[in-house]
């Protein structure tokens, strides 16, 4: 298990987890295929992690940085070994679900809500019922919890819920909780459209459009999953954290059909072309990921091109490039967040605190700053050669 978490980039290991948790479907069961390179700028292309260039890759531009010629000209440029004629380290996956599923039963029988909600989540292709056991379980130790709320009404969406689906108190607390998160009207928008329930699909994407908020609990979910991980014993803070994001990336929730379900509707309906754009509008002012942002503007190019408004399809290709040229990794960001507790930490506290591009942000100057400091090697913090030495 260490070896994994120190071989692998996070890309990688995204990619590899999301195809195992997808039962080997490299689309995934919900992730539109047109929208899996574009929308998540850390992979080249769908269903490839990035080649990993390990040397001389230059310094980082970033304001972190305060005299440029300081930095240092080479990259982070660990000892790895097992790599294929791409750069690209190998991964021996062969017992990876196995002790996923071995940490689900451990953690199910905890006493902490959130903890069992981790065994759900690590469970995703185990039998329906046994998800919906450990849901029902962490709902009877919280049932205010809004991610176990938002995790709860995804199953109850998709029908693979169990008592709690019907359940008044369940029910109410998920209007209460989660009813002012535009996210969950999305999904709930995408799941009735699913079901051909197309009237009330418009009527929920109308309250994704306008609720205040809009949170997918991403960070939440990296926090709790770290936490479980942690129970393993056999890595270090940064290695949990890079595991927690290939496995919350490898959960794609129904939402992402929105732009595909939009594109259809839209043309047929000017009502679902407003909900439409003014939905696409919120995404694009979401700070919380990159990815939203993106895929926000992605439906505004495809809408208003639908009805002829060339300058504000203009206006959302334009951001939309400029958005993917300058939120992209590269692989010292990832070497330093894989590798080192301190980064990760402060990498997971500006994502919580403040969203995705903060955190963003925070990386690129601090691995700015590092590279500058000769040093700093973050391959011997985690017990592994250097080619440069």
């Amino acid at each position: 298990m260490k070896r994994l978490a120190l071989a692998l980039t996070l890309a990688m290991l995204i990619a590899v987890i999301a195809h195992e948790f997808r039962g080997g479907n490299a689309s995934g069961d919900a992730t539109p295929a047109d929208l899996s390179a574009d929308a998540i700028p850390i992979q080249s292309e769908p269903g490839r992690a990035p080649t990993i260039n390990f040397e001389n890759l230059g310094m980082i531009a970033s304001d972190g940085v305060d005299d440029p010629s300081r930095a240092a000209t080479t990259s982070f440029t660990c000892d790895l070994d097992d790599l294929d004629e791409d750069g690209i380290p190998i991964f021996d996956d062969t017992n990876l679900m196995d002790k996923f599923s071995s940490l689900a039963d451990t953690l199910s029988t905890s006493g902490d809500a959130e903890h069992v909600l981790v065994a759900a989540l690590l469970s995703r292709n185990r039998d329906p019922n046994v998800i919906a056991s450990m849901t029902q379980r962490a709902l009877q130790l919280d049932d205010k919890h809004p991610l176990i709320l938002f995790w709860a009404a995804d199953l109850c969406e998709r029908g693979q819920g169990g008592e709690f689906c019907a359940s008044p108190v369940v029910q109410g607390n998920t209007e209460s909780v989660l009813g002012k998160n535009s996210a969950y009207w999305a999904r709930v928008a995408a799941h009735r459209h699913r079901r051909g329930e197309v009237a009330g699909a418009l009527k929920a994407l109308k309250r994704a459009a306008t609720e205040p908020d809009y949170d997918m609990y991403f960070a939440e979910q990296l926090l709790l999953l770290e936490r479980g991980l942690a129970v393993l014993g056999d890595m270090s803070y940064a290695q949990r954290i890079y595991m927690a994001f290939g496995i919350a990336a490898a959960m794609p929730g129904e939402e992402l059909q929105l732009p595909r379900i939009c594109e259809t509707q839209a043309k047929q309906d000017s009502i679902w072309m407003e909900a439409c754009i003014a939905y696409a509008t919120k995404l694009v002012a979401d700070r919380g990921t990159i990815m939203n942002q993106s895929i926000g503007l992605k439906m505004r190019a495809m809408l208003f091109e639908s009805i002829g408004n060339v300058a504000e399809m203009r206006a959302a290709i334009s951001a939309r490039r400029e958005l993917e040229q300058g939120w992209a990794w590269n692989s010292d960001q990832t070497v330093a967040l894989t590798l080192d507790d301190r980064v990760a930490a402060g990498y997971v506290d500006e994502f919580v605190a403040n969203g995705e591009f903060a955190a963003f942000k925070f990386i690129e100057a601090e691995v700015s700053r590092l590279k500058a400091d000769s040093d700093y090697d973050p391959c011997a913090l985690a017990g592994i050669g250097n080619r440069d030495q």
